[in-house]
């Protein structure tokens, strides 16, 4: 059964007999946001037996809507970013919550024959053949059940995201803090700040950095491409700068950043070339600047996106799996 109705989730989610998977699908804020978004087409698709299963998933109705975690993969796979209508979410709100519900007396079997139901029924819904099933901070259980679906899938494992909870440094463990505070002995000693700036300045002043990070991990982009992107979705997404200056204010790094539906994302990120500035340049780009600009906000997590996942750790980032599905074939 496929279903829109957000307060069958809610008796679903206050029953005692239903369990959550990955412990965080119980945030049905963040669901209601995204049923209440015009850009998206909310549903639960419900397994048929006793509803032992149910996952959420979110068709795209304008191409805006492509979260910033999509981007990297969607390039690199050669995927039109304006393609409307076969970019589908599951699992998990723009915003990041992953998981399902599924009743507490399963067994891992029974909830496993659920969750292949559920996901059949997804793939089935609305003639999505060829469709961009994109499972973000993955569950390799999903994968599975839906690559059972089909004759013929393709399977692109996005790699780790990283997502760092917003915190006081000295709340962090005290490792963690200690890196966060060496940052700041470094970029004092180095004359290394950050202000936050309107999107365009930080492509004009670092917009060539930006386009050759993206070189370096096999991304094909140019500055004209971002300006269109960007130009044509201010208005609904809320787009940020963080340029980062070097000693008599040079500029040395500067990172894009998205608000979208209570979560920050770092979209975009350049620095220097010059090795006596280029690490504590990306540090102050991806790390302290967003965090900074989160806690002015009031936003309790930051997508820090793919790659570089070391000093993301470092920093208190948490890793999670995503993956992109491409289904073909005749269902199975």
């Amino acid at each position: 059964m496929i279903t829109s109705d957000f307060n069958r989730y809610s008796d679903w989610q206050k029953s005692r007999h239903y369990v959550t998977s990955n412990g965080a699908f119980g945030a049905a804020s963040f669901l209601r946001e995204t049923f209440e978004d015009s850009r998206w087409s909310g549903y639960f698709a419900v397994s048929e037996r006793r509803a032992d299963v149910i996952v959420p998933f979110f068709v795209a109705r304008m191409a805006s809507v492509h979260s910033t975690y999509l981007v990297e993969t969607f390039l690199r796979e050669g995927i039109n970013l304006t393609d409307r209508a076969y970019i589908v979410l599951i699992g998990s709100t723009p915003g990041g919550f992953p998981g399902y519900l599924f009743r507490a007396d399963n067994s891992p079997d029974t909830t496993f024959e659920g969750l292949r139901d559920a996901l059949g029924q997804i793939a089935r819904y609305g003639d999505l053949d060829n469709a961009n099933l994109v499972i973000a901070h993955g569950n390799e259980d999903m994968v599975r059940a839906l690559l059972e679906q089909r004759a013929t899938s393709v399977v692109v494992n996005d790699g780790y995201r990283a997502v760092l909870p917003v915190l006081d440094i000295e709340k962090f463990p005290r490792k963690i803090k200690q890196t966060y505070r060496a940052d700041i002995r470094k970029f004092e000693a180095l004359g290394i700040r950050w202000t936050f700036e309107e999107w365009r300045t930080i492509l004009r002043e670092a917009g060539e950095a930006i386009i050759g990070v993206k070189s370096r991990h096999g991304l094909s982009d140019s500055i004209l491409r971002l300006q269109e992107e960007y130009s044509a979705i201010e208005d609904e997404v809320e787009i940020n700068g963080c340029l980062v200056t070097g000693p008599d204010e040079r500029p040395i790094g500067g990172s894009i950043i998205w608000i979208y539906q209570g979560f920050l994302h770092v979209v975009e990120v350049g620095m220097t070339s010059d090795p006596q500035y280029a690490k504590h340049a990306y540090y102050a780009a991806v790390f302290h600047g967003p965090m900074e600009l989160a806690r002015i906000r009031g936003i309790s997590a930051i997508d820090l996106g793919l790659e570089a996942l070391t000093p993301k750790r470092a920093r208190g980032a948490q890793m999670a799996e995503s993956y992109l599905v491409r289904i073909s074939g005749e269902m199975t």
